[in-house]
């Protein structure tokens, strides 16, 4: 199912952030971005840039589904958190799971990381999971630590450690303008987000990332 996921086990890691931008970024134009979180921020930030996007409630997931089972066509979904999500990130084809770092995040992690691996043992063997570290403080041992324990569990539980967002207005001011990540101006957050599209093209094999 060619599905990139963004989904997480709690609200606020910057789901919306990161799909919206992902979409942009593809050689052969924006990817169809598809806002499953009642909040409906990744339609409005798609409004103001340009990116086609569709709304649909938790009810319409089954329907979303089995319109996608076949299609080569790839898409952008941005899910609500927690167990309204998990179905539609359980069958993706690559699950993208932003984290802070602090305790509460890292403990959702776990969890989303727990539910994910079921999925893959359940019936969508293929899954890949790729992890973002967001709004992470810039040269803090709290950062350095998390990112550390990252790699090493990124061994262990079978996902891909794609690197850090950290903690920048640039950001914030870049998908209230309607700028992707890749042209919000700042040398630094363009860096990091290139080093994670990297790891995502990897994930998906042939597909042409910007």
């Amino acid at each position: 199912m060619s599905i990139i996921a963004t989904w997480s086990d709690k609200g606020g890691t910057g789901k919306t952030t990161l799909s919206t931008s992902l979409a942009c970024c593809f050689a052969s134009g924006p990817l169809p971005l598809y806002d499953l979180d009642p909040q409906r921020d990744a339609a409005r930030w798609a409004a103001r840039r340009d990116i086609p996007c569709t709304s649909l409630g938790v009810d319409d997931a089954r329907q979303f589904l089995q319109d996608h089972a076949d299609s080569p066509e790839l898409v952008v979904v941005d899910l609500p958190p927690g167990v309204p999500g998990l179905t539609i990130a359980a069958l993706a084809e690559v699950c993208l799971v932003p984290t802070r770092p602090g305790d509460a995040d890292l403990v959702a992690l776990g969890r989303a990381l727990k539910q994910l691996n079921r999925a893959r043992q359940a019936g969508n063997p293929d899954l890949k999971i790729g992890v973002v570290l967001t709004q992470a403080r810039v040269g803090t041992v709290r950062t350095e630590t998390v990112e550390q324990a990252l790699r090493v569990m990124a061994e262990m539980e079978s996902f891909a450690y794609l690197g850090r967002l950290s903690h920048r207005v640039q950001i914030e001011s870049a998908g209230a303008s309607g700028q992707d990540l890749l042209r919000c101006g700042d040398g630094a957050v363009v860096h990091e987000f290139r080093c994670i599209l990297s790891g995502i093209s990897e994930l998906l094999g042939s597909r042409n990332i910007e």
